[in-house]
């Protein structure tokens, strides 16, 4: 008899959970489809981007740059506050002083992934934050004797913060930025800043 009710009693414990789980779960659903009704679908969140970079800095014997460009995609957690990854594709240029008359040139194609972090201020203007890891072939001595420039390919680390300026109106706009490298030395002959251009859809 009493394993009985404690079989009885078991059977009510789960029928009442299932129950309630079922219940929480149409409530549950209620609140997403009106969510979305409210703020639109998934993909009526996100907004479009590609940028074209721009930078110059210095390297031990010389100087270099890089120029790219970057697509994105932003969601839009709120009207002014979106996330989303980005990718980058980058020239990298470099040119090595080496007292003979003639300039050593290096010359490589990189490329890097990240996420970032846009806040719309004064409703056209945005302050941006981003994290990216670059995969980076760069110069790190001269070989004299064969004259060429030896290499290095890495994973280099970048945490950008700055601002910007981004025209849209729902279709197809501009944006500009300036971005400062935290992660990056500074001195009298680097500075780590990259300005960046581009077009945006629907931000």
């Amino acid at each position: 008899m009493n394993r009985a009710l404690q079989f009885l009693i078991l059977i009510s414990v789960l029928i009442i959970s299932f129950s309630h789980n079922s219940e929480a779960q149409k409530r549950s659903n209620r609140d997403i489809d009106e969510y979305f009704d409210d703020r639109g679908s998934f993909k009526d969140r996100l907004w479009y981007g590609a940028d074209v970079t721009l930078n110059f800095f210095s390297v031990p014997g010389g100087n270099a740059f890089n120029a790219g460009i970057a697509p994105m995609v932003g969601y839009k957690i709120t009207d002014a506050f979106s996330v989303g990854p980005r990718i980058e594709i980058l020239y990298r240029g470099e040119r090595y002083d080496i007292n003979t008359g003639t300039d050593l040139k290096f010359n490589s194609t990189n490329y890097g992934v990240g996420a970032f972090t846009r806040l719309k201020v004064f409703n056209q203007y945005f302050i941006h934050a981003e994290y990216q890891t670059l995969n980076n072939e760069e110069g790190y001595d001269i070989d004299y004797v064969n004259n060429k420039v030896l290499t290095l390919r890495s994973w280099d680390d970048h945490f950008f913060i700055g601002g910007g300026y981004g025209a849209s109106g729902g279709g197809i706009g501009f944006q500009i930025s300036i971005l400062w490298d935290v992660l990056q030395e500074f001195s009298s002959t680097n500075l780590p800043i990259q300005y960046r251009m581009g077009i945006n859809y629907k931000f």
